[in-house]
Formats: structure tokens, C-alpha cells, sequence
């Protein structure tokens, strides 16, 4: 039977395998002995190589990219100097979370790729050639909000002459590698019903709290007791904390919401292993937890462990509205991938409310904790804040879940097909 060709530098010497290194010539002897694990090696070793070659030419691109803007003097700003400013002084103040960690990966990169270069010296085309080098165009949009947030962060502090040119907001793609677009299913109420009746306790708890408030996941799983305060819960949208005039939103305190409480208690306290547990969303005590350095608790829901055990009762569940999607559910690719996520629950909800209490767009953009009341509340992205961000906005209209669990919701506002 063919074998189909042999891996480059792969070899026989006297009855033993091995590979010839691209890199330096040298010769490695192999640990497998029979020719198909050899072949396997071979191949792995090789496409380790082919890594290893490109991140060096990668290296003299940024070198001799780099070069002509290399500080001449010590008064000379460098870029190490300018992005490590920014990074104490605007993203461990105002970013949080996720996108604080991004921030600071792509400025580490930055001043790893030319740190000694003279910040002044960099010019638009400089720019442009970079982030065509270097970066899909999702990237190359959030390099580009950085780069001129630098500039403009320099210019106020004085690090760099105020007369300087801010390149950042001149910088344009020239060539980027297309990512595929991202694109998942909406959560029908089938699925919903399905799910939640397919789910534990805890869980049950989390999605009924999910559809009625239309908070984000992470929102909810860090809600403290502490929160609630003269039949309100108060919550702070964590994407906005970070800024000058954060959302702020207090949600009435109805029966439902009671109801979704641990043990169906929303004003009292949880003590699991004799400690006080300070979130009203936690891991049952029966189950078993892990120390982490990430928990202030020990029973409290990590965001990894709360995706991995929904995708857990998602994958058991074998009604054909979640079955069609069994093949995507450990797809590796992201563009493999189109189920409904938790995330879908909060543009369920705001149909819902919408076709049952008839609620309009802004009143469904304040309760999605989003700052433009002119935007579309259950495609929408993110805008600039506005004069309604100072107060806190009271939620008070939900929908009937028990009804719609059994499929009786009525809804006079939908619209007729």
C-alpha cells in the first residue's frame, strides 16, 4: 500500500530513523523505530520548524522596518517609554476585564517588536506597514484604537509635543487576512423551554434570572448579596465600569426574581463550610470545588466552569431544536461554531418583552445597559455615552415566566406575520 511521500529530512542510518534539522543542519534520531511513527514525528517536527523559520523572518522584517526610527538620543521618547505610560495610566484605570488583558497584550507586543525605536519618528506609512504585516483586520481595528489613544495620551501629559502629528487616526489597512465573520443563531423559546427544563437546579436558577433581567453572564454570576438594597437589586454593567458615567441599573424586586435566589432567598445569606458565601448564584455545596486564586469563595461560579457545564446539558439534551448542532459543539474553529450561547438569552428576552409589554427600543437599550438610546437594542454594539448615564435606571417590567415555561404567554404586542 503507498504510504503517500516521505516528510522532508526524514532518513534511514543503519536500521535507525531520524531527521535532519532545516534549521542547522544537524541530525536527530527519532524515538519511534517503526516507519509510521517516524513518518508521524518527522511531520511534526517539521511543521515546528516551518513555525520557528517564519517567526525569525518575521523578526528581520521588524528589524529592518524598525531601523530607520531608532532613537538617536536619550531625550528622544521611546516607544517603551510612551506605551508603558499608557498602559499605568489609562488602561489599569479605566479598562477592566477581558479587554484590559487585551490591551495590554497587544502594547507588550508593541514595544517587544521596536521598544528603543523614537515614538516621534513613527510616521503613518510606518503604521500601515506594520498592521499590514501583522494583523487580521479585526486586530488591525483594535492596534489602530491604541495606537491613537497613545498619541493623544503623549500629547496631554507631555511626553511627546502637543504640535505632533496623532498618526494613529490617519492609519489605513492596505492588506489584512480576511477572518471569517462571526455568526450565531438566535435563541428561539424552544430552545429556551427545552433547555431550562433540561437543566439542574443552580442552573434553572441562573437562565429564569437570565431571561427575566436580560443581564450579561458575567453581570450575573458576580451579583452579592450586598447588591440588594430596599427591594432593589442595584447592578453596574461591567462593561461600563471602567468609565466616567458608568450605566446603573436597579431592578424591582419582584416574586420571580425571589424565586430564582439561592434557596429562594434573595435578602438573606449562604453559609457553605462555615463561610459566609457572598453571591446569590453559587456551586451547590454537595458538589465538588476546586481552590482557585480566582474565587473569593469557595462555592463561587467561575465564568469557564459555567460555560463548560451548560455545554454539558446542552450536548445530553437530544430534542431536535439543540440536536442539529452536536457536530459544532467542540468544533475547534470559531467559524464552526453557530449555536445559540447564553448570550442569546438577553436578545430573547428583549423580543419577548417586547411582544408582550410592548416595550420600545430605548427603554430595551437602558435595561441592555448600552449608552445610545438611537441604536438597534438586540443587534447593537457600543456608542458614546450621554446625559442619561449619571442616574440609576429602574427595571420593573417582566415577563410572566411561569407562563411562558408552559406556553401560555400571551403577547398582544407581537407583530403579525
Amino acid at each position: 500500500m503507498a504510504r503517500g511521500k516521505k516528510p522532508k529530512g526524514l532518513g534511514l542510518n543503519r536500521g535507525y530513523w531520524r531527521w535532519r534539522n532545516p534549521l542547522n543542519g544537524k541530525y536527530i534520531y527519532l524515538q519511534s523505530q517503526d516507519e509510521s511513527g517516524a513518518r508521524r514525528e518527522a511531520k511534526a517536527l517539521n511543521e515546528e520548524a516551518e513555525r520557528e523559520l517564519e517567526r525569525r523572518e518575521r523578526e528581520k522584517s521588524l528589524e529592518a522596518l524598525s531601523k530607520p526610527y531608532v532613537s538617536a538620543t536619550r531625550k528622544a521618547k521611546s516607544v517603551k517609554t510612551v506605551f508603558q505610560y499608557y498602559q499605568k495610566n489609562h488602561i489599569e484605570k479605566i479598562d477592566t476585564g477581558a479587554t484590559a488583558k487585551d490591551k495590554i497584550n497587544i502594547t507588550d507586543r508593541i514595544i517587544k517588536d521596536f521598544g528603543d525605536a523614537d515614538f516621534t519618528k513613527l510616521d503613518t506609512p510606518f503604521w500601515n506597514d506594520y498592521l499590514s504585516q501583522n494583523c487580521s483586520y479585526h486586530r488591525y481595528q483594535k492596534y489602530k484604537v491604541i495606537i491613537t489613544q497613545c498619541y493623544s495620551l503623549a500629547k496631554n501629559v507631555g511626553l511627546i509635543d502637543k504640535n505632533t502629528e496623532n498618526c494613529g487616526k490617519e492609519i489605513e489597512i492596505i492588506q489584512y487576512k480576511k477572518e471569517p465573520e462571526k455568526v450565531r443563531d438566535p435563541m428561539t423559546e424552544e430552545q429556551f423551554i427545552v433547555l431550562y427544563k433540561s437543566s439542574p437546579v443552580w442552573l434553572k436558577r441562573i437562565l429564569k434570572f437570565a431571561l427575566l433581567t436580560s443581564l450579561r453572564q458575567g453581570d450575573i454570576l458576580n451579583l452579592k448579596f450586598d447588591q440588594i438594597k430596599d427591594g432593589y437589586i442595584y447592578v453596574v454593567p461591567s462593561k461600563t465600569k471602567g468609565l466616567k458615567r458608568p450605566r446603573q441599573l436597579k431592578f424591582k424586586l419582584t416574586e420571580q426574581l425571589e424565586d430564582c435566589g439561592a434557596d429562594k432567598r434573595l435578602e438573606g445569606k449562604v453559609i457553605i463550610d462555615s463561610e459566609v458565601c457572598p453571591f446569590i448564584f453559587y456551586q451547590d455545596a454537595y458538589e465538588k470545588r476546586l481552590p482557585s486564586k480566582l474565587k473569593e469563595h469557595p462555592a463561587q461560579i467561575l465564568k469557564r466552569y459555567f460555560v463548560e457545564q451548560l455545554l454539558k446539558v446542552i450536548e445530553n439534551i437530544s430534542a431536535p431544536c439543540w440536536s442539529q448542532y452536536r457536530s459544532q459543539f467542540r468544533a475547534k474553529k470559531e467559524e464552526d461554531r453557530n449555536y445559540p450561547t447564553f448570550h442569546e438569552i438577553r436578545g430573547l428576552s428583549g423580543r419577548l418583552l417586547q411582544e408582550c409589554l410592548g416595550l420600545e427600543d430605548i427603554q430595551l437599550t437602558r435595561r441592555y445597559g448600552h449608552y445610545d438610546p438611537t441604536i438597534n437594542p438586540t443587534t447593537s454594539k457600543y456608542s458614546s455615552p450621554n446625559k442619561i448615564a449619571n442616574k440609576w435606571h429602574e427595571i420593573n417590567e417582566y415577563i410572566d415566566f411561569d407562563a411562558f415555561i408552559e406556553g401560555n404567554l400571551e403577547k398582544p404586542f407581537a407583530y403579525e406575520e
